[in-house]
């Protein structure tokens, strides 16, 4: 007959962080290949120095664009 281990080893957890709020940006698109990317910019200047306190990101919803809208 096999011993039954008597001794219970403990799980070392680790510590809980507080949850980093998250921001989704959507942004329809229309024929705004002359925008997109000082859009892109100008959000990053603002969110960019905020990254240890929230996260973000940016969806661009093209709606069908004939220009060269790209992301």
């Amino acid at each position: 007959m096999q011993s039954v281990p008597t001794r219970i080893d403990r799980v070392s957890r680790p510590e809980k962080q507080a949850a980093i709020p998250s921001v989704t940006l959507v942004v329809p698109v229309l024929n705004e290949q002359e925008s997109v990317r000082f859009f892109v910019d100008r959000i990053s200047s603002v969110l960019d120095p905020l990254e240890k306190s929230v996260s973000y990101e940016i969806l661009f919803v093209n709606d069908g664009s004939t220009d060269a809208t790209e992301f």
